[in-house]
């Protein structure tokens, strides 16, 4: 931070332990050292971007007595408090890539249930299931796509995510990231982390060939119409294949296949808008 948040923390709220960064690590480094330097068993992430109206902890915590929960999720809105803006989300498989969409209809907003991934700007963890995990993968730094990478890998090992409706928050999405960085950067890490996604977690060998096919397609595409934020999307994502095979090799072993982890997260279906990852 640039300002003086540190300094007012500290005068404010002095119990609470400042995690000082020198420079910008971003978010998923950020959250590993504040996760790792905590001692409650229970994590409550939560984004300077996040507006707090009133008591949302207690219904998130009563979750955490089934120990298959890995995190639980608010019900989200945007700033205006009415228009939907996360918590429960669904993800399916299109042109190769994951697509993720959140429930927009108060009907389907308003019952818990499972959803595919904690959205990292507001969500409770539980943190030794998080440490098991490894926490945020810097594969994704310095943002986008490493709250849906963990969630995914904890369904992986048998754990879910839960969606609380009764828990109620508001978001100003993506603020800090558009002061600080432009929108054709923000694009491109868009682009590359959704690649990185598939090929860092995805077993099914069907899917990987689908994504693979329409992976190639694209690139054609791009090359005939000079899309050149795909390209450099896509090379930028070539050159972390080292990493991710790493990665893959290190990974335990895998508990729930792709297509279950698909299904179990897709009870509700409407029609709504994609959520840009």
């Amino acid at each position: 931070s640039t300002d003086d948040t540190a300094s007012q923390l500290n005068k404010s709220f002095p119990e609470v332990i400042l995690e000082h960064h020198q420079t910008n690590k971003g978010f998923g480094a950020s959250c590993n050292d504040g996760v790792a330097r905590a001692k409650y068993e229970i994590i409550i992430l939560l984004n300077n971007d996040i507006i707090v109206d009133g008591p949302f902890i207690d219904p998130l915590l009563r979750h955490f007595s089934d120990n298959k929960v890995f995190a639980v999720n608010a019900q989200i809105f945007q700033r205006d408090g009415h228009t939907p803006g996360g918590g429960l989300v669904r993800g399916f498989m299109h042109c190769g890539l994951l697509r993720l969409r959140w429930a927009e209809a108060k009907k389907a907003r308003e019952h818990g249930g499972l959803t595919l991934y904690a959205n990292g700007a507001a969500t409770a963890i539980k943190r030794d299931k998080f440490l098991e995990l490894g926490g945020f993968d810097s594969l994704y730094a310095p943002f986008y796509s490493e709250d849906l990478d963990l969630s995914y890998r904890a369904y992986q090992q048998g754990w879910v995510v839960h969606y609380e409706p009764q828990s109620q928050l508001r978001h100003d999405h993506s603020e800090t990231i558009n002061k600080g960085f432009t929108s054709k950067y923000i694009t491109l890490i868009s682009k590359r982390n959704r690649i990185l996604f598939i090929w860092r977690n995805i077993r099914s060998p069907w899917i990987l060939l689908q994504s693979t096919f329409w992976l190639i397609l694209r690139g054609f595409s791009a090359l005939f119409t000079l899309n050149v934020p795909y390209l450099q999307a896509f090379a930028f994502a070539l050159s972390r294949l080292g990493s991710i095979y790493r990665r893959r090799r290190a990974d335990p072993h895998i508990r729930v296949s792709d297509r279950q982890i698909l299904s179990m997260t897709s009870e509700w279906v409407e029609h709504d808008s994609p959520i840009e990852k």
